[in-house]
C-alpha cells in the first residue's frame, strides 16, 4: 500500500514537475518595416509578460521611412529606426529585434537583384529554424495597407509555414488593421 500512495503521489506531482522544466514558449513576429510591430504590439507584450520569448524579425532596414520624420530617407533615418526597433521591442518585453537589412521598399525589385526573394526567403527560414517558435505572426495577404513590401513578408512567411520548411511552425496569425482605422489613416484609399 505504502509503495502504491507514493507511486500515487509521484503520478500526481509529475504534470506539474514536467510543465515547470518545459522550455518557454517562442512567438516570432516577422514584419517588413521597423514599426509594423505596433499593430501587434499588445498581443506580443501580454504574452511577453506571461513569460513566452517574443522575438521581432524586421526585413527592411527602413531607410525609405515613413512620413513623419524630419530625419532625410537613406542611412541616418535607417539607424534611427533600428534605434526604435530596438526600443519598441524592449518596451514590449521582447528580445532585440532581428535586423534583416534589406532595403526598404524594395524586396520585390527584381531588376535590382533578381535573387533577392530569394535570399529573404532563405533568410527568413534560417532565423526561423534557429529560433525554433511555436508560432508566427505576420502581415495577412493584402500586407495590412498593402503596402509591397508587407505583402512580400507575408506570402514569405506563409509559403514557409505551407511547405513544411525546417524549424517553421504550423501555428501561423495574420496581424491586419479593421478597415475603419485604414480609413482614417488614408482617407483617398
Amino acid at each position: 500500500m505504502r509503495t502504491f500512495l507514493l507511486c500515487l503521489v509521484a503520478a500526481l506531482a509529475w504534470p506539474v514537475v514536467a510543465e515547470a522544466q518545459a522550455p518557454p514558449k517562442t512567438l516570432v513576429a516577422v514584419f517588413a518595416h521597423p514599426d509594423d510591430e505596433s499593430v501587434a504590439a499588445p498581443i506580443l507584450a501580454r504574452y511577453a509578460r506571461e513569460g513566452v520569448q517574443v522575438h521581432l524579425i524586421i526585413a527592411t532596414d527602413g531607410a525609405a521611412g515613413g512620413q513623419q520624420t524630419s530625419i532625410p530617407r537613406g542611412p541616418e533615418l535607417a539607424r534611427a529606426r533600428a534605434e526604435e526597433a530596438r526600443c519598441s521591442a524592449d518596451a514590449l518585453g521582447a528580445k532585440p529585434p532581428i535586423l534583416l537589412g534589406f532595403p526598404d521598399g524594395q524586396l520585390g525589385n527584381y531588376t535590382d537583384d533578381p535573387l533577392r526573394l530569394f535570399k529573404l526567403t532563405q533568410r527568413l527560414q534560417e532565423e526561423l529554424q534557429r529560433l525554433g517558435p511555436d508560432a508566427l505572426i505576420t502581415w495577412g495577404p493584402d500586407g495590412g495597407t498593402g503596402h509591397p513590401d508587407h505583402r512580400l513578408v507575408s506570402a514569405t512567411v506563409t509559403q514557409l509555414v505551407r511547405t513544411g520548411a525546417p524549424g517553421v511552425p504550423q501555428r501561423l496569425f495574420y496581424a491586419s488593421f479593421p478597415a475603419a482605422a485604414i480609413r482614417v489613416a488614408n482617407p483617398a484609399r
